[in-house]
């Protein structure tokens, strides 16, 4: 995954995060993961102050974003969690298989893991999702709306 700040594209490896400058140059690795295979790093997001990043067991981490900056477990939620991350918040979207079907939710959440709200909670699959200004954007597998919440 990538995300992107006002100085750097940060990218995740599956045990470690790099950033570079948006010309490619510089790539630098920032921090290493604490989990060792098979758990794998997954997703990332940034904001102003923090790396925020996705493992395939289901944890997010939180770090400063510096070099050589300890990512720390937030929160554990459902495995291949999708993060955004905006005004120091992160946002995570979850997808848990509930045989027969799927359940779909967007949470918000400070910086350090409290303050957890479930924004979403649908029974379905969620889509592709974004945030713009004061909403969260994004949209539903059966039936190609894009719905719109407040953050």
């Amino acid at each position: 995954g990538a995300a992107f700040d006002a100085t750097n594209v940060w990218l995740v490896h599956t045990d470690s995060v790099w950033h570079m400058a948006p010309d490619g140059s510089q790539m630098t690795e920032a921090m290493t993961s604490p989990y060792a295979a098979p758990t794998n790093l997954s997703a990332i997001a940034v904001d102003d102050s923090h790396v925020f990043v996705g493992v395939s067991d289901g944890h997010v981490l939180a770090a400063a974003k510096q070099d050589g900056a300890t990512l720390a477990p937030i929160a554990q939620l459902a495995p291949y969690p999708l993060l955004l991350a905006d005004g120091g918040n992160v946002y995570v979207k979850t997808v848990v298989d509930e045989s027969p079907g799927y359940r779909s939710q967007i949470i918000r959440m400070a910086a350090d893991g409290s303050n957890a709200t479930v924004l979403v909670d649908h029974a379905g699959i969620m889509n592709g999702w974004a945030i713009h200004g004061d909403s969260v954007y994004y949209s539903i597998d059966d039936d190609g709306t894009i719905h719109r919440i407040c953050k």
